[in-house]
């Protein structure tokens, strides 16, 4: 299996939403769908889930996934960040989508005094960021990943944990997500597989998205991942 960098997948992102003629709200929402049923086979209907969303499109996963769940008959609440100007495009499209659901269901963190409880036994979804991210995590952002590190919770990040890499290995006193599993798109990142960072990536598992896999096998890497048998 290759492993890809970053800008590889975005590539094969948008060589798929070109060639099957789709909008890129629509693959979106089948990363979400995805990341769904993969939940609702792993937990119990009246386990309650908290989803941390950030400003992009890591975060419009959160929200279609919060929206769908929520009409599965699951308990969640969702959080988003006030403190960004701009948002992406497609997590605007999903902000709207999930208030028409259920606007009750959203809270805004603005400040450290709304980082809300989350109860003992509860579930975290991490969608605060992806594999855009560029630079170590900061502020606002660094304090809710640390706080949410330090609850009694399993948290299960989406994509990737928020504030890794995908394509390098973490510093030292960095705030990234301690998942207890990661639900990776269609391929692992090179960063999920290294001992330092299994404290952050937990176990991962893999979604099938329905990215393009001819367009796939075309690209150049040197990396893979391959197992005995």
């Amino acid at each position: 299996m290759k492993i890809l960098s970053v800008e590889q997948i975005r590539e094969v992102d948008r060589y798929t939403i070109d060639h099957q003629k789709i909008l890129s709200h629509d693959l979106m929402e089948r990363a979400a769908a995805s990341c769904c049923s993969w939940l609702e086979e792993h937990l119990a209907k009246d386990q309650s889930i908290s989803i941390f969303c950030g400003p992009g499109n890591n975060g419009g996963d959160g929200l279609a996934m919060a929206r769908i769940l929520i009409k599965s008959g699951y308990k969640v609440k969702v959080f988003t960040i006030g403190v960004f100007p701009d948002h992406s495009i497609d997590f605007g499209k999903n902000l709207k989508l999930l208030q028409e659901t259920d606007a009750n269901a959203l809270a805004i963190i603005n400040s450290e005094s709304d980082f809300p409880h989350v109860p003992s036994g509860s579930i975290i979804i991490d969608a605060l960021f992806g594999t855009g991210l560029s630079r170590p995590v900061e502020g606002l952002m660094s304090g809710l990943i640390n706080y949410l590190n330090d609850t009694d919770t399993n948290i299960i990040s989406v994509d990737i944990p928020s504030g890794l890499f995908a394509d390098s290995l973490p510093e030292n006193n960095v705030s990234i997500i301690r998942a207890s599993h990661t639900l990776s798109f269609q391929l692992p990142k090179f960063s999920f597989l290294f001992p330092s960072t299994n404290q952050y990536v937990g176990e991962w598992h893999l979604l099938n998205i329905g990215l393009d896999k001819k367009f796939i096998d075309s690209l150049s890497t040197d990396k893979y991942y391959t197992t005995l048998g």
